[in-house]
């Protein structure tokens, strides 16, 4: 018995056919549910990580990641600008460079959705205007995605392995299927050539007198003055 296969080599080509199907079933559910988490993530897992574009403040400096910063929304007109959160620079900024990220984000309020317009160190010092935010998931979607597509190809795998190759109730059908399927009476290439024809020659002469009696029809009407000349 090699690999633990049940009837090893009988009933081959049903069984691989078979397996292949399941694995294409898989694949298949593997893409969709690929997207469908795409979606469930977008919804439903808070958005920890912000990548933010700056505008550097001139007088700023390197600043390491894991330095805890003051989020500051748009200042009101002769108004200070206020906090609308904290969070931590997830990678160094230096000068020169407009992009970062920010992540361990605690907002002041519950808005999450709340305009940064700035953002300075906890000593007060600018550390440069936001250009642009971008919100993302602490996880990147990919590795998840990758996750949930592994998944189903190894369920698939394994459920492909046990119908075909170790569950005897299915391997002996399959082993059935495959000695029925020999004894069928296939036609011979020149049985379907000439079957084909017949049936390609009959589709014109249809149309054709299809044609033919639409010409004459419409005439008779045309005749009777049912329809316009």
């Amino acid at each position: 018995m090699a690999l633990g296969i049940y009837k090893y080599g009988q009933g081959y080509w049903v069984r691989v056919l078979t397996a292949s199907l399941i694995g294409i079933a898989a694949l298949a559910a593997g893409l969709w549910s690929m997207k469908q988490t795409t979606l469930a993530i977008d919804a439903f897992v808070p958005k920890s990580v912000l990548s933010v574009t700056l505008e550097l403040d001139p007088t700023a400096t390197e600043v390491a990641g894991g330095t805890s910063v003051i989020l500051l929304g748009t200042p009101r007109a002769g108004e200070a600008a206020a906090q609308v959160g904290t969070a931590t620079l997830l990678d160094t900024v230096r000068p020169g460079e407009r992009s970062g990220r920010l992540g361990s984000i605690t907002y002041a309020g519950t808005n999450t959705q709340a305009e940064i317009a700035s953002i300075t160190l906890s000593d007060g010092k600018p550390l440069g205007n936001v250009l642009q935010r971008n919100a993302q998931t602490a996880v990147e979607p990919i590795y998840v995605q990758g996750a949930v597509l592994s998944l189903f190809v190894i369920i698939g795998t394994v459920l492909a392995y046990w119908l075909v190759a170790v569950k005897p109730g299915s391997v002996e059908f399959l082993i059935n299927t495959d000695y029925e399927m020999k004894k069928v009476n296939w036609s011979t290439r020149r049985e379907i050539r000439g079957s084909t024809v017949v049936v390609v020659l009959a589709f014109f002469a249809i149309g054709a007198a299809l044609f033919l009696f639409d010409i004459i029809f419409q005439s008779f009407f045309r005749l009777i003055n049912v329809m316009p000349s």
